[in-house]
């Protein structure tokens, strides 16, 4: 008999599945042994660079990282639920006073200034997007990747490359696959495409004028102080924070 999946029983199963996964709550101080996991909660807009953080971070300390990404809704309600985890990857700010409020936060989040990047089969110049007709995947309205988007493209172009916009999403992977398929001419996403995308690149903007990537350490971290002194030092790396800059291969624009 088929027992349809209601959001409570979902949660439930979440949260009994990241619990066994990451038994316990709280920081283990002076533990010196390596952690079995460290979890990396991101929301699907800041997916990419939790991954470039997953890597940097495997890397440098030899610990397994795992990379957990959802809507901002599912990921502050699974972290309320399961009380686990070490690192939320997001470029929603708003979600730091929600993770506060909660209790969830621990101490000051890490903080990224990214760009944009408009991918496309053909190469573009941003005025090529505001023709009308143009089909262009974009970013969700909701958690001010949009508005910052705006607010970086010339003033004469906005309105026009907005108007444009036929699909939205969060997901660059999502864009980058209609985009490939012509189902649109080209994608902003708030992502470098991934090695091999076989796409134009084109970036906008960077720098303060951006919505900022945050990474805020999780008060229910298994970490040790100790461990924890490594995982920041690796994201502090300069060459960690050049890594979720730029695109892979080290360069902004052009052509991969």
């Amino acid at each position: 008999m088929y027992y349809p999946i209601t959001a409570r029983r979902f949660w439930s199963s979440l949260a009994g599945a990241a619990c066994l996964a990451l038994a316990g709550c709280g920081p283990r101080q002076g533990t010196t042994v390596a952690p079995e996991q460290v979890t990396l909660w991101c929301t699907f807009s800041g997916e990419a660079q939790a991954r470039v953080l997953r890597e940097a971070l495997a890397a440098g300390t030899g610990w397994k990282i795992v990379v957990l990404p959802l809507a901002a809704p599912d990921l502050l309600a699974g972290l309320e639920g399961t009380r686990a985890g070490d690192l939320a990857v997001f470029p929603e700010a708003t979600l730091l006073d929600d993770l506060a409020s909660r209790g969830l936060a621990r101490g000051e989040a890490l903080r990224y200034d990214l760009g944009f990047y408009v991918l496309s089969r053909a190469p573009v110049a941003l005025a090529d997007l505001a023709v009308p007709g143009r089909r262009l995947g974009g970013l969700p309205v909701a958690g001010g990747l949009d508005a910052a988007l705006v607010a970086v493209l010339p003033s004469d172009l906005r309105a026009p490359i907005t108007a444009n916009i036929r699909h939205r999403s969060a997901r660059a992977d999502e864009l980058i696959r209609l985009v490939r398929q012509d189902a649109l001419d080209a994608a902003i996403v708030w992502a470098p495409p991934p090695a091999g995308a076989a796409l134009e690149v084109l970036s906008v903007g960077g720098g303060d004028a951006c919505c900022p990537l945050l990474a805020q350490p999780l008060s229910c971290s298994k970490l040790s102080s100790a461990q924890w002194e490594a995982v920041l030092a690796v994201c502090r790396d300069p060459a960690v924070v050049q890594a979720l800059q730029e695109r892979p291969g080290g360069r902004k624009g052009g052509a991969p």
